[in-house]
């Protein structure tokens, strides 16, 4: 699965590169991260909804 995954991120960076994609594994689980710039949220929302979650705010 990360493979697949790895590769949406790939497809996904070419046609909305507004917004950050990279793929991950923690503990044995894939993890998919889609990073807007600072307050534009809204960028990722919809792309969150797709996979059952919402926004996470990250501080830096």
């Amino acid at each position: 699965m990360q493979e697949e995954l790895a590769d949406l991120a790939a497809a996904e960076q070419t046609c909305c590169s507004f917004v950050a994609w990279s793929v991950t594994e923690v503990q044995g689980h894939p993890i998919l991260r889609v990073t807007a710039p600072a307050g534009a949220t809204e960028a990722v929302t919809p792309i969150a909804a797709l996979f059952g979650a919402g926004p996470q705010t990250v501080s830096q």
